[in-house]
């Protein structure tokens, strides 16, 4: 799968926006669906409030890649992804990734 990736990846994440630092955590995803999935954990019951960023990543900084439906990107550094956007929640985003995977969960590495 690395060999694959382009020169510059645009990567996802979705946390919960009172994650401290959240844009700057280590395990995004190349699937933008999976990110909104990750954000639609959020605890909505205790103000949890989802929040997807999209990012760019030189593939020479990514450490790690796992395939399948996570399509999991761990950057060396955090700091080596670079125009850090915040997009807006798409809960259509996050079913799509649930029905990619049969209506089963992601697991809950990212």
């Amino acid at each position: 799968m690395y060999d694959a990736l382009p020169d510059k990846i645009t990567i996802y994440r979705g946390c919960d926006r009172r994650v401290r630092q959240g844009r700057r955590r280590l395990s995004w995803t190349i699937y933008e669906g999976c990110a909104h999935w990750f954000a639609n954990r959020v605890d909505w019951t205790v103000g949890g409030e989802p929040v997807v960023y999209k990012g760019v990543i030189k593939k020479k900084d990514v450490a790690l890649v796992f395939s399948g439906i996570e399509q999991e990107i761990v950057p060396f550094n955090a700091k080596a992804i670079s125009n850090i956007e915040t997009l807006a929640f798409d809960q259509e985003l996050a079913n799509e990734c649930t029905r990619k995977r049969g209506g089963g969960q992601l697991s809950e590495a990212a």
